[in-house]
């Protein structure tokens, strides 16, 4: 385009385009410059974490100038240096006392987009609530079961359930439960074989399959059910049904596919946080009528009846009680740096696709896996916030964080480090979020390659889990369960030393860990 692209303009257009691009120039600087500080964060630690009384000096100022001079974005400021210490200032003052107002990142703050994210794809599946139609009636403790199995499978489970129990009685824990079922042989994708009827609403579910026919007919009735459910909203198979998958080998199965069948039933148990009974006879196997085995058939009605207890303990914490007083069984806090460059969505949705989840609050998630040697289900609160938001629970009780960084920014790993060392004693999950699979992302880019390298080496450090996640691909819903058994088999050291700190030095209560962006508490030599 040449000359001719600005020589028509007047003086007052060209003095307009040469104010817009100094602003875009100058915007441009001051950003990099916030980069920049964010990427001090443990210099910036040093100078937040003050003791009471205690002042930021004109020392302190010119320790912190030194450690930023040299690098090329603050030079970019020089001639703008009383921006540049006013963005220096407003940063210190955010990280000793930060609000989200203040966030360098609003109204982006991943405060805000983690609220979003809660209310927005948190599960309130309409079959929870919807009358409570799962739920069990009190009055009369009817127990109506859906059976789900080909040839005959189905039919043959609920036989033998009927033949071990007393006039269609069970009982567990002393309650007697009044039986009944509803028996799916089909595609469940037709009306004639919906779990609910006028007459029949379903509490749970039993998937039975005795080789790989069966297993398939299973497998494609859940996925049937849950792409069904996705149009709906609800991210559920089944509607959030309460599942037992039972494992009754055929006669005729060899030792190898004997293996592999039980270990698929077990995988898909795992995704879907539901009990995995193996019922099929000691003998390993037989015809109609001799291949379940009674013990652990009961032992599956018993799974399934907790399971649906479980349920409704679950539902009855989301709707009645506040959030103060629910009482889970872990408390996790999972923590984000304002800015990064990926969705809290994706870091959420193992989560999220949990089939026992709910919001429990605007910040707070709640579901229940299996953890510990026993293979109880526990509750599991995860509270979900940006780094600088993790001031407010300084004085709760955490049995484990959770901490993510972006794998493409400095300054997420710079601030998760600092954090870190605020931290003593707690189960630590570290979070590498990529933008492709770990692989190809360490080769992909020198920065991300270092980065992952620093954080897998920091996790070495504080004793901690690592892991990668691509914001492409998305993450089975069991990805945390690892961390979350050590939480578990940690918890009695852990809440014994809070209260040990909290008796001793503190009447308020102190936290396991100091006060992030806020003075060091004091502690007693140990």
């Amino acid at each position: 385009m040449g000359r001719e692209c600005y020589e028509q303009l007047s003086e007052a257009d060209l003095l307009e385009v040469y104010e817009e691009h100094q602003r875009e120039i100058t915007e441009r600087a001051r950003a990099q410059f916030q980069e920049l500080l964010l990427e001090h964060a443990e210099l910036f630690y040093e100078f937040a974490n003050v003791g009471p009384g205690s002042v930021i000096t004109q020392e302190d100022i010119a320790k912190i100038t030194e450690a930023l001079q040299a690098d090329s974005r603050y030079k970019t400021l020089d001639r703008l240096d009383q921006d540049r210490m006013l963005m220096l200032l407003r940063h210190l003052g955010f990280v000793h006392g930060p609000i989200r107002e203040h966030c360098p990142a609003n109204p982006n703050c991943m405060d805000n987009l983690i609220e979003k994210v809660i209310a927005q794809k948190a599960h309130r599946p309409s079959s929870w609530t919807r009358n409570n139609q799962w739920l069990l009636e009190s009055e009369n403790n009817q127990l109506n079961l859906v059976v789900l199995g080909t040839g005959g499978l189905a039919d043959e489970v609920a036989s033998a359930v009927r033949a071990n129990c007393n006039d269609d009685t069970f009982e567990l824990d002393k309650i007697q439960y009044s039986l009944d079922f509803r028996i799916i042989d089909g595609d469940v994708g037709l009306p004639q074989n919906s779990f609910r009827t006028t007459d029949f609403t379903p509490h749970g579910c039993f998937c039975v399959y005795s080789d790989h026919q069966s297993l398939e007919y299973v497998r494609d009735s859940l996925e049937k059910t849950l792409l069904s459910n996705l149009e709906q909203d609800d991210r559920l198979p089944f509607h959030g049904l309460p599942i037992v998958i039972l494992f009754a080998a055929d006669a005729s199965i060899n030792e190898k596919d004997l293996v592999f069948l039980r270990e698929e039933g077990q995988n898909r148990a795992k995704s879907l946080q539901c009990p995995f009974v193996d019922v099929t006879t000691a003998g390993g196997g037989g015809g109609p009528g001799q291949r379940l085995d009674a013990s652990r058939l009961l032992q599956a009605m018993a799974s399934l009846v907790e399971s649906i207890q479980r349920r409704a303990g679950l539902l009855q914490i989301y709707h009645s009680l506040p959030e103060q007083a629910a009482c889970p069984d872990l408390k996790v806090l999972m923590c984000m740096l304002c800015g990064d460059p990926y969705a809290a969505e994706h870091v959420l949705a193992p989560l999220l696709a949990h089939q026992c989840c709910l919001a429990t609050g605007p910040h707070s998630l709640t579901l229940e896996t299996y953890l510990g040697a026993e293979g109880s289900k526990r509750s599991v609160q995860v509270r979900v916030t940006s780094y600088h938001e993790a001031t407010a629970y300084r004085d709760h009780l955490i049995h484990g964080f959770i901490l993510v960084y972006s794998a493409k920014r400095r300054a997420s790993l710079a601030t998760l480090s600092a954090f870190s060392k605020n931290i003593s004693s707690v189960p630590i999950q570290i979070v590498a979020v990529t933008e492709s699979g770990s692989a190809s992302a360490f080769f992909s880019s020198d920065l991300s390659q270092q980065l992952i390298r620093d954080g897998n080496a920091l996790a070495d450090v504080l004793q901690a889990h690592f892991m990668t996640t691509s914001s492409a691909a998305p993450q089975k819903t069991a990805i945390y369960t690892p961390f979350f058994k050590e939480v578990w088999e940690r918890k009695p050291q852990i809440e014994k030393a809070f209260y040990m700190e909290d008796s001793d030095y503190s009447p308020e209560g102190t936290a396991i860990y100091t006060p992030f962006f806020k003075e060091v508490w004091e502690r007693k030599p140990q």
